[in-house]
């Protein structure tokens, strides 16, 4: 089973974005050495993917936490935005 570190630079060499992983009983991202149910990230999604639905895709990938992407001022991504356009 991954930590959590692992997985967040996985994505980033994976889909080219950073993100933020939570637990559901914190608004604070979860600690890097947490371990998570899963196995290793190792998936490129496609670019017209939304955000909303890569995040869907990453929680049934890894029950029970959650995943922020972020944008380079540190916010989230929400909704419609396509991951190309994440990607930039």
């Amino acid at each position: 089973m991954p930590r959590v570190d692992e997985i967040i630079q996985a994505v980033k060499a994976n889909e080219g974005f950073d993100i933020d992983i939570f637990t559901p009983d914190s608004a604070k991202p979860a600690y890097a050495n947490k371990i998570i149910d899963g196995d290793k990230y190792s998936i490129r999604t496609s670019d017209d993917v939304t955000t909303i639905v890569w995040i869907g895709q990453f929680s049934k990938l890894y029950p029970g936490v959650k995943a922020g992407i972020k944008k380079g001022d540190g916010s989230y991504h929400h909704g419609q935005t396509k991951l190309g356009t994440v990607r930039g």
